[in-house]
């Protein structure tokens, strides 16, 4: 999923006054975070996760079918912002069963603990 289509798939569920910039940030950290936490990335590697509005066509981290945790993420964190707390903790509930879903699959797949996950995951490029 491009960062382009989280953003605009968000902003279909909960329409929002926030500007691009701010969800941009927010899902470079999501990224940062998932370099870091799942994928085991060196600190170094993660800064290529920085993402600017002029990023806005890359592809996110996470591949299909597991990308769904960027939509939900966003739609929790305007939640959060707006204020709807009961809004958000719903929302952020169903991102972390998709970040759990995805935690678990990519150490069944790439077992990176092991050092594996450089060697197939076509992430690291």
């Amino acid at each position: 999923m491009k960062i382009k289509d989280a953003i605009h798939r968000a902003d279909d569920i909960r329409p929002n006054p926030f500007p691009i910039d701010v969800k941009v940030q927010a899902l470079a950290a999501l990224d940062g975070k998932i370099a870091l936490e799942i994928h085991l990335m060196d600190i170094s590697e993660v800064q290529k996760f920085n993402y600017t509005e002029e990023d806005i066509e890359k592809e996110l981290l996470v591949p299909f079918p597991h990308d769904k945790l960027y939509v939900d993420f966003l739609v929790a964190e305007i939640g959060f912002d707006n204020g709807e707390y009961n809004k958000y903790e719903n929302d952020r509930a169903m991102f972390n069963q998709e970040y759990g879903e995805y935690l678990r699959w990519f150490a069944r797949t790439y077992k990176p603990a092991q050092g594996n996950s450089e060697r197939r995951c076509a992430c690291h490029e």
